[in-house]
């Protein structure tokens, strides 16, 4: 780890570090605001972390939605004596310290991928200072703690330039407990797979869509030493994980896991599916109607075939952009999107920023920007002051679903591909010829 990226860590702490007392000391003075900073998961957590020090379970917090793991961790930073606020800011201090080692090794992937040393530390401030990233783990978010983080070691592992079976042993490892942390890093699974098969099992250059969904070239694929030890790693880790879970609290599987695979979200939602949603949603003990069961399956069609798209074509040579573009776009297309979604794939972006050309991307970007800032403005209405302006959030809604879908072409018209090979790990990860400065999928 070179010295140059510890002082802006450091920095980045601290900058985290001063919200969180800051926000501490105005909450506990109402009279400073009228609108609380602090997340309401974090109070979930805090809830969930005392259950846990009780000896009780989290879940009988009514809507604590996640790993009992996560509860247990926290639960060593109770404070008993304190039941109103249990975890205080220390729970918020842990995630910040996460979000600062997703930066670090945000900046020791770039390392393992790169030869441009003296630009690497650029590119990472653009996590360590990110705005969004700041905001998110000091209003007490566990998603740098949660998925990002072995989200981010497991790619680490798999770009490793000498890979050997025990990075991909650790790898399945933590690509294991990311699912089970919360489960939408399945997404990648395809795309880890394809990165570590052999040279031989590549895409050639202008492959059709269909033929990379050859039988008998998935199966080489999916059953090739390499891909076999990494599955197995990853799905002997989640089944204990989960297992254990289940078996020390019973309503993990219906309230932590699956209930995610058909979450609907009515409010705090950024995606068009809210408006639909809402109107379909049922009343208080009501099963959900077939509509609405019909609607959340749909959502997830176009999604699985980008996923498979992204997957086959690129993550053989570059990971990084493959899973960054099925991020960008699984969030985009997703049936409920907060705040914290957008993390998922920011995360990622600086890992292959060099290999984008961002000129023609600003105002694709820009588009992006101004269509939140209107849904912001449009949802503020709707949340903060109670005016029934849903057609006018669907809208904006609309708008913010197609910027994205316009920004998603741009990212694939304006990525420059690989020089050299450099952006895949091991001794088949890379790609060993220069593509064109636009490379179409």
């Amino acid at each position: 780890m070179r010295k140059a990226i510890l002082p802006h860590a450091l920095a980045a702490l601290l900058l985290r570090c001063c919200i969180v007392f800051a926000v501490a000391f105005v909450e506990r003075h109402p009279t400073l605001t009228a609108f609380a900073y602090t997340d309401i998961d974090y109070t979930i957590f805090s809830d969930g972390a005392l259950l846990s020090f009780q000896g009780g379970s989290p879940f009988d917090r009514r809507t604590y939605r996640y790993t009992p793991y996560l509860a247990d961790l926290l639960s060593f930073l109770v404070d008993p004596s304190d039941p109103g606020d249990p975890l205080g800011v220390r729970g918020k201090l842990l995630f910040c310290l996460a979000d600062v080692a997703c930066g670090l090794l945000i900046y020791r992937i770039l390392l393992q991928t790169s030869e441009r040393g003296a630009a690497l530390s650029t590119t990472n401030m653009f996590w360590l200072y990110n705005p969004l990233a700041v905001n998110i783990c000091t209003r007490g978010s566990a998603e740098a703690l949660l998925p990002l983080l072995p989200v981010l070691l497991t790619v680490a592992l798999l770009l490793r330039k000498e890979r050997g079976p025990s990075h991909l042993l650790l790898a399945g490892l933590c690509h294991g407990v990311s699912v089970h942390g919360k489960i939408y890093p399945v997404i990648y699974s395809i795309a880890y797979l394809v990165h570590i098969s052999p040279r031989s099992l590549h895409p050639g250059r202008g492959q059709s869509f269909v033929s990379l969904l050859a039988p008998r070239r998935l199966l080489a694929i999916f059953f090739q030493p390499a891909a076999l030890l990494f599955t197995a790693a990853s799905l002997l880790t989640f089944a204990f994980l989960t297992y254990t879970a289940h078996v020390s609290h019973p309503l993990f599987l219906p309230n932590g896991l699956l209930y995610h695979l058909g979450r609907v979200d009515h409010r705090h939602n950024y995606s068009p599916f809210f408006y639909p949603i809402y109107l379909l949603y049922p009343a208080p003990g009501e099963p959900a109607s077939a509509m609405l069961k019909l609607l959340s399956g749909l959502s997830f069609v176009p999604q699985v075939l980008l996923l498979l798209h992204t997957s086959l074509s690129l993550a053989a040579g570059d990971l990084c952009f493959a899973m960054f573009l099925q991020s960008f776009m699984f969030v985009a297309l997703n049936k409920v999107v907060t705040g914290q979604y957008l993390t998922w794939y920011l995360a990622l972006l600086p890992l292959c920023a060099a290999r984008i050309a961002w000129r023609p991307m600003v105002p694709r970007l820009a588009l992006v920007g101004a269509a939140m800032v209107g849904w912001l403005c449009c949802a503020g209405m709707l949340e903060l002051r109670a005016e029934p302006w849903f057609r006018a959030v669907f809208a904006m809604s609309l708008a913010v679903m197609c910027a994205n879908v316009h920004a998603f072409v741009g990212f694939c018209q304006c990525y420059k591909g690989i020089e050299g090979g450099r952006a895949g790990g091991g001794e088949d990860g890379g790609v060993a010829r220069r593509t064109r400065s636009k490379k179409k999928l």
